[in-house]
């Protein structure tokens, strides 16, 4: 069995509080009983953590930025971005999981992005035709990270059923049992083909644990 921490996006305060949603995120990850944890990009504030967070970046990251920190010294080696299409096996006790991911979000307008184009695209934030197509052979695995949500799950934002295409096209070819996104600030839960697709909300609002062998989600409210 394992323990699984599921975040949405970071960024924002706590107005009332007066305090960002970056220091408290801090705080739940030093304190929360998790054995992996898990982040679905925004993470925008790039912090020392008490204990590894494997994630990718959405589209209000700077990746750029983030790369030069690591490089200047060792504070965010608790920070683990994944690269898109990687593939890492995760141990805990007598349980492997296999865990992958795609970086950026979908922007129509520089999804068809190449060369040199396309790497200033991801700079900012956002996947090219590409990184999709790194990621869609993949097989076997427990876990896939996205900062989107793919269209057609029914989730739902002032009446409108919202998702991008592309990543319904990923999730129509990728072998996964679990696959977690955020970026549009739902919680929401649907099956797709045998995948359990959870849509995770914002941290300021709530954050998850999944038991590995139940299969059951507990949505924790935060607190500043």
């Amino acid at each position: 069995m394992m323990k699984i921490a599921l975040f949405g996006d970071v960024h924002g305060y706590f107005e009332r509080d007066r305090v960002s949603a970056i220091e408290v995120f801090q705080r739940v990850v030093g304190s929360i009983e998790a054995d992996l944890l898990l982040q679905v990009g925004d993470l925008c504030y790039y912090r020392p953590l008490p204990r590894p967070v494997y994630w990718i970046y959405g589209n209000n990251d700077a990746p750029a930025l983030l790369r030069e920190r690591q490089r200047a010294g060792p504070e965010l080696h608790n920070l683990r971005l994944l690269g898109t299409g990687e593939v890492l096996t995760i141990r805990h006790g007598a349980e492997t999981l296999r865990l992958a991911g795609l970086n950026g979000a979908h922007d129509p307008l520089c999804y068809r992005a190449c060369g040199s184009q396309a790497e200033e695209i991801r700079r900012q934030g956002f996947f090219v035709e590409e990184d999709l197509q790194q990621c869609t052979p993949l097989r076997g695995l427990d876990i896939f990270l996205a900062h989107g949500c793919p269209e057609g799950l029914g989730i739902c934002w002032q009446g409108q059923e919202i998702g991008e295409g592309p990543l319904r096209e990923l999730l129509e070819q990728i072998e996964t049992r679990y696959f977690f996104c955020g970026h549009v600030h739902l919680f929401h839960r649907a099956h797709f083909r045998g995948i359990e697709v959870i849509s995770l909300a914002e941290f300021r609002e709530e954050y998850y644990l999944f038991d590995s062998r139940t299969e059951t989600l507990e949505r924790i409210r935060t607190r500043p």
